[in-house]
């Protein structure tokens, strides 16, 4: 019975909203322009936030071998030297 009840007022809520939409559509279009200002202020402050929190590597943007992170890790001789001793 519960969860019939929250689907119902869930239902009267969604249709209640979208009549107010409907009616008042010119207010609400304001309303949104008036709060996409602050919303990106909001956002622009979160990312900086994150940017401060994010630890600092040194990296080198310009370095001429952007390849070496791409490169096959070296095999060590002995490894293989243990493999074959094993079977």
């Amino acid at each position: 019975m519960k969860k019939v009840l929250y689907l119902f007022f869930g239902i009267v809520v969604v249709a209640l909203g979208i009549l107010l939409i409907v009616f008042w559509l010119e207010e609400f279009i304001d309303m949104i322009k008036g709060l996409l200002g602050p919303m990106i202020v909001l956002a622009g402050i979160i990312v900086f936030i994150v940017g401060l929190m994010t630890p600092l590597k040194e990296e080198d943007l310009f370095a001429e071998d952007l390849d070496s992170c791409d490169s096959a890790p070296e095999e060590d001789p002995d490894s293989n030297k243990n493999e074959s001793d094993k079977t």
